[in-house]
């Protein structure tokens, strides 16, 4: 015959507040499991869209670095042929250094010089081209010059690059050469 079996004693078992909390915690397991995923899940949305935005960044930086190295290498032409001009004055002047249009339009503080630049009559455009100014289909930069003969001062060339892309972004670079 077996023994029966003896009935706990309430010291032994606890209080009935304490199985229902051991009950509960229980279930709170998988509630807690759910709002760790759930503030994970927000976490990673935040991250890829920080990724979203620095690789937008990245492109943005490396098309202003090619429109300038574009600005830079015409701006470079011209100073090339200007000092070749200088070096053998018998030949005519290039006309990749000439003053064809009157692009300083406006003379704001009254002196007598204009002193507003207006694009609107570049001397030369090249365009659409790519970062090794090769022709592209699409896409790509264009890039114009104008040269400005005795400004800002006498025997003295103003030359502006102006190189655009994406409708409305753009890169300016003004130098002075001299003659």
């Amino acid at each position: 015959m077996k023994p029966l079996k003896q009935r706990a004693k309430p010291q032994d078992v606890g209080t009935s507040c304490e199985l229902v909390a051991e009950h509960l915690q229980r279930g709170m397991t998988l509630l807690e499991v759910l709002i760790a995923i759930t503030i994970l899940s927000v976490g990673l949305l935040a991250l890829a869209r920080m990724q979203a935005q620095a690789v937008k960044g990245n492109l943005s930086g490396r098309q202003l670095t090619e429109a300038t190295i574009l600005a830079q290498d015409k701006v470079e032409d011209i100073r090339l042929a200007n000092k070749h001009y200088l070096t053998d004055t018998s030949q005519p002047e290039p006309a990749a250094i000439q003053d064809t249009q009157n692009n300083w339009t406006i003379d704001a503080d009254g002196d007598g010089i204009f002193d507003t630049f207006n694009w609107a009559n570049p001397e030369g455009t090249e365009g659409p081209i790519d970062v090794t100014e090769a022709a592209t289909p699409t896409g790509g930069y264009i890039r114009e010059w104008c040269i400005a003969d005795g400004f800002p001062v006498v025997k003295a060339k103003t030359v502006h690059v102006r190189v655009m892309w994406d409708n409305n972004r753009h890169v300016i670079l003004q130098t002075v050469l001299s003659q």
